[in-house]
């Protein structure tokens, strides 16, 4: 289960926003990517590219949330890749009118084994999904340039139309065969039965979207240092991610710090190093049945 508290614009991302706001020019958001490396906390304002990048991901439409403040969504994929990673960074990059592509925003997760992303041979089908929620005065004139990444094709759709219906006539000229044989009824319904089992656990694994859920860490449900959401969330059917959510005050997000807060790969619990959180702390869960 990865936690991201450590989210933070760059030092260069801070000075553009500056600048475009002198300029009257929007900003304007062009890549987002993955990376295995990472850095001391303390110094991730300072980044300009990330540790290790991976992958390039996915960005979305944004959207505004609430006065200043936007969600950009963030999309990564394993479609296309050869070799699984762990992931520690993933960075949002806009563009700059004098120095090109910036590394505007970094997030690293605080898990020391970082998050395993799985190669595509490995786990096809395999996602996460992120919603960056950022506060700047130029949040009305964001634009976003939009990839093409896991978007079909017409040609590559006609494609993937033309192997369904030459699936759909090899099960259906399985059956007229089957007829033909003389097979009852039941034999071909529990036949038929179980080649339809098998397209279900076949396309379920591609089942991997995940729900963003607002919610609020309370005070009084530490317990030895932990809080647990298994009850709500066991681990054994849901993965977890968990976030601050942009509406913290800076008291709240000084207590989520300060705990030092971890999660745990074998449950949806939560561990403070630190002193627990003596103040609720709104968070965002990512919600991923498996």
């Amino acid at each position: 289960m990865a936690i991201w508290s450590n989210t933070t614009k760059t030092e260069k991302g801070i000075a553009l926003e500056q600048k475009l706001l002198t300029l009257s020019k929007p900003l304007k958001l062009v890549a987002a990517k993955s990376g295995a490396g990472t850095v001391n906390p303390t110094q991730l304002a300072r980044l300009t590219n990330l540790q290790q990048p991976k992958q390039e991901l996915e960005l979305r439409p944004i959207y505004l949330s609430e006065e200043n403040t936007v969600t950009v969504p963030v999309m990564l994929s394993n479609t296309g890749l050869t070799e699984g990673y762990n992931l520690f960074q993933v960075g949002i990059y806009a563009e700059d009118p004098d120095d090109g592509e910036i590394l505007y925003i970094i997030a690293q997760t605080d898990i020391a084994s970082g998050e395993r992303v799985p190669s595509a041979a490995e786990s096809p089908g395999y996602s996460i999904d992120w919603n960056f929620a950022i506060r700047t005065s130029l949040s009305s004139s964001i634009e976003v340039v939009v990839n093409e990444a896991g978007k079909l094709t017409m040609t590559q759709a006609d494609a993937r139309y033309v192997q369904t219906e030459e699936m759909n006539q090899a099960l259906f000229g399985k059956v007229d065969k089957a007829k033909g044989k003389g097979l009852s009824s039941n034999d071909f319904d529990d036949a038929y039965k179980a080649k339809l089992d098998g397209l279900e656990t076949e396309f379920g694994k591609y089942e991997t979207k995940s729900t963003m859920i607002a919610a609020t860490i309370s005070a009084s449900g530490w317990s030895n240092g932990q809080y647990s959401f298994e009850d709500s969330y066991p681990n054994a059917t849901y993965d977890l991610s968990v976030e601050p959510d942009s509406t913290c005050t800076e008291a709240q997000l000084d207590a989520w710090s300060g705990a030092r807060i971890v999660g745990s790969s074998t449950g949806n619990v939560l561990k403070a190093f630190g002193d627990v959180p003596a103040v609720d702390v709104p968070v965002i869960l990512e919600v991923k049945k498996k």
